[in-house]
């Protein structure tokens, strides 16, 4: 039963381990805000990003396996998976506030400091 429910918290920190490594990358995150407003083709992405073509591609394919995105064959248009709206969403309404509350509570308390 304990090894059981080691193997399984093992499993989801792998999965959250996966998940943070996709996220890490500030070209991917503009292209996961991106896609929240409006599905894309790979040319309008490729446009917006004002990257190399091998690079996007390496990106929306990284996000595709990370199951953020899927690639609409029959418009050649990529969207958000439901996984890749609700990572969005969360990150977004509470992950940012509570860093930039953390960064000026910091920032507070080093010039109470000085």
């Amino acid at each position: 039963m304990l090894e059981q429910l080691v193997q399984e918290e093992s499993k989801e920190c792998e999965e959250l381990a996966g998940l943070f490594k996709t996220l890490a990358n500030p070209k991917r995150l503009r292209i996961l805000f991106h896609l929240q407003k409006n599905s894309a083709t790979f040319t309008e992405l490729l446009k917006k990003m004002k990257d190399n073509p091998k690079v996007l591609s390496d990106n929306l394919n990284t996000l595709a396996e990370g199951k953020l995105i899927v690639k609409s064959y029959i418009h050649q248009v990529y969207v958000l998976t439901p996984l890749g709206r609700t990572v969005l969403q969360n990150l977004k309404s509470e992950l940012l506030r509570q860093i930039r509350r953390y960064k000026e509570s910091r920032l507070k308390g080093w010039e109470e400091k000085t």
